[in-house]
């Protein structure tokens, strides 16, 4: 996938990257550590799964489905390393995961969940189409927004 220059590197079920990819630092290398337990919780199932994303040889963030599509509903996340942040790698990524669910299951749910307070996150998500759609109780996080996109 690309976008603007920026390639989504998909982190295989092994938890290592996809062939030809870039070496990683130890930031990206705890990453796909993570996503390699989340896969062995929430299942592998592609394209719902996680990617470094690669700009200019870089891998300047992270992005994934939590898992693959649950009653029709995918949850998305990303993560902008913070020496690359202000950039719209977040937009970008957000972007790149809406393409890939569209594609792959056009009425598929995608949502976001963020603290209840405006900051990039939730500018990167109204940006990319998606609206407030209310107040959760998370069990981890306590008071959460979930967003959904409109597309």
């Amino acid at each position: 996938m690309h976008s603007h220059g920026l390639k989504l590197v998909e982190i295989t079920r092994s938890g290592t990257l996809a062939a030809g990819a870039p070496p990683v630092g130890i930031v990206a290398r705890d990453i796909v550590v993570l996503m390699s337990a989340l896969y062995a919780r929430e299942g592998f199932v592609t394209p719902w799964i996680g990617y470094l994303a690669l700009d200019d040889n870089a891998y300047v963030g992270m992005c994934a489905f939590k898992s693959p599509p649950n009653s029709n509903r995918v949850e998305i996340a990303c993560q902008t390393f913070p020496e690359y942040q202000g950039r719209g790698i977040g937009t970008r990524m957000t972007r790149e995961l809406i393409a890939l669910a569209r594609q792959t299951e056009p009425a598929v749910i995608i949502a976001a969940q963020t603290l209840p307070e405006k900051s990039a996150s939730t500018a990167i998500l109204e940006k990319n189409g998606f609206e407030l759609f209310g107040e959760l109780k998370h069990p981890d996080d306590g008071v959460i927004w979930e967003w959904h996109h409109k597309g």
